[in-house]
């Protein structure tokens, strides 16, 4: 198991190559893959300082967990995070000092932002069937 093994299951395409509709689901995808348990099957770790996923067998191959692995960031980034379903489902932005994504770089468990952004996705359902 590697890096490679983990992006398969949890990050099959990056996040330039998503589109808007898919995008949600892509950052659920990812973050769920960054648990515990799926980061010990891949043989992975977190490395806070670096804001970036490892293996723990190699220092040097990393996958960075901020704006440029976010499929959410790469469609909704321009207008300030205001379209975004994730701040339109929790009002607040990755960007905030108190923003779940903050919370998670400072030490939280993942499940923070996975139960943020299945709110958003929650949330998004409820205006989609309300068109």
């Amino acid at each position: 198991m590697s890096l490679k093994t983990w992006k398969k299951e949890f990050y099959p395409k990056p996040a330039n190559e998503t589109t808007k509709a898919e995008s949600l689901e892509h950052s659920i995808k990812k973050w769920e893959g960054l648990t515990d348990v799926n980061l010990n099957k891949h043989k992975l770790g977190i490395c806070l300082e670096e804001i970036s996923v490892y293996e723990k067998n190699n220092d040097w191959n990393g996958f960075l967990l901020d704006s440029s692995s976010c499929s959410l960031c790469y469609h909704f980034l321009d207008n300030s995070c205001v379209d975004c379903p994730l701040y339109k489902g929790t009002a607040m932005s990755c960007d905030e000092d108190n923003s779940r994504y903050r919370e998670v770089m400072d030490g939280a468990p993942v499940s923070v932002m996975i139960n943020s952004l299945k709110k958003a996705r929650k949330f998004h359902n409820v205006k989609q069937k309300s068109k």
